[in-house]
């Protein structure tokens, strides 16, 4: 990798933010080295003899494959190193991060790496901070969805500090910080998964220079695909997608169920009467109290006695407190609402631990006002991170694909 320097000229100097040495507890565990073609022929075997543990292969860059990738990822493997891949973003709008993280979970995705997906962003002349923002947040967001692992954003100290948003403080950090501190600055980001520490190493196997870096734990893959006990029973559903993992934990959960047998239909619209039942059914379908149920929700319905639990402890109010229209699709803010009160039910702890969370995404204000609380909370815990990296489509209705995704994250955030 090569940290290119300052193309902003409006980027002004920041103090770096130091983090306390306790969060480091796990560093260092792992020695690793991240090489591309630039490192010609690599003798892996010689590289594990020297001590390393873990090497990052560049997969490509922009719309091109690394020419050495293939060769290098198979050879690694019968090293029995941990790899992992690394991609070079060369893109200049939103729709061309996406393209090109498509592209790179295409390259990788009949690999078996060990070690999580990560994102070199490091090309930015002509781009503003918000376009560099959006460029990354939306190549990320969309590589996690094609690989179903949380990548990895690789950034220099600097650039953490004074360049990136808090929302790509969901990742792990691959940072680089050459002058030998004890600790890497880490500007934004809380602690580190992998730290580049020298771009002038020597390692036995590898002719002429190459990054050394230190890695943890958090850089190793915790396939989401491997959810699954068993095998799904929707055709429709495959290991490849991004709402894979959600739909196996709520499936063997006992709290979802397809539109047959066979069929989930991941794509299609996501309805009231589905998200509360979810939520009942999360919460151990407790006895219903009061009787009185919404005025358009007849008895016996299979929602009926969701519908009733929701109105009961105020997960839904309803419309003008009578109306529920179950059978409607769920609006992005209304499914995050619902999950908001649930907390609050629950005693969840739901305070912010960053403020005004929606403000960076450009349709912040046609939220609702009753959803901004709670878009607020789901945004600062990760629970809803837009339909790109600038917006949030509140008023769309959600898919089914993405209702399940989000009451998963809900559960993971809460060990529910």
């Amino acid at each position: 990798m090569r940290v290119i320097a300052g193309f902003f000229t409006c980027l002004f100097m920041m103090s770096q933010i130091f983090t306390p040495l306790s969060v480091y507890a796990a560093d260092r565990k792992y020695e690793g080295v991240d090489v591309s073609v630039w490192q010609g022929d690599i003798d892996f075997s010689k590289v594990k003899e020297a001590g390393k543990d873990i090497v990052y292969i560049r997969a490509g860059y922009g719309i091109a494959e690394d020419e050495k990738f293939r060769e290098n990822a198979e050879r690694a493997k019968e090293a029995e190193l941990k790899t992992g891949f690394y991609f070079y973003v060369t893109a200049l709008n939103v729709t061309e991060a996406q393209k090109q993280a498509k592209y790179f979970a295409d390259l990788i995705k009949e690999y078996d790496y060990d070690c999580i997906p990560a994102v070199d962003f490091e090309q930015f002349s002509g781009l503003t901070k918000r376009q560099a923002n959006d460029i990354a947040i939306a190549f990320i967001e969309t590589l996690e969805q094609y690989t179903n692992t949380t990548p990895m954003f690789y950034s220099n100290s600097y650039r953490t500090a004074s360049l990136w948003e808090d929302t790509l403080t969901r990742y792990p950090l691959w940072v680089a910080n050459y002058g030998g501190e004890e600790i890497p600055k880490t500007g934004i980001w809380q602690t580190w998964a992998g730290w580049q520490h020298s771009n002038k190493g020597e390692v036995l196997g590898i002719t002429g220079k190459v990054d050394l870096d230190y890695f943890t734990d958090d850089v190793l893959v915790d396939r989401h695909g491997d959810a699954c006990q068993n095998e799904l029973p929707f055709t429709d559903v495959h290991p490849v997608e991004w709402y894979y993992s959600a739909v196996c934990n709520l499936y063997e959960g006992h709290l979802i169920s397809g539109v047959s047998k066979t069929m989930f239909d991941p794509s299609g619209d996501a309805r009231r009467d589905m998200a509360v039942a979810i939520l009942y059914r999360l919460d151990g379908r407790p006895t219903i109290v009061n009787a009185a149920n919404f005025i358009d929700v007849a008895e016996g319905k299979w929602y009926s006695n969701s519908t009733l639990w929701a109105k009961e402890n105020k997960v839904a109010m309803g419309y003008k407190g009578e109306l529920f229209y179950p059978e409607n699709g769920i609006k992005r803010e209304e499914l995050v609402e619902f999950l908001y009160r649930y907390a609050e039910l629950k005693g969840y702890d739901v305070a912010l631990t960053k403020e005004n969370c929606i403000s960076k995404f450009q349709d912040a204000n046609e939220v609702e006002k009753w959803a901004v609380d709670g878009l607020q909370w789901a945004v600062d815990r990760g629970i809803l991170v837009g339909t790109t990296g600038a917006t949030l489509a509140p008023k769309e209705i959600a898919t089914r694909g993405q209702m399940v995704v989000m009451i998963d994250r809900f559960m993971t955030v809460y060990k529910a």
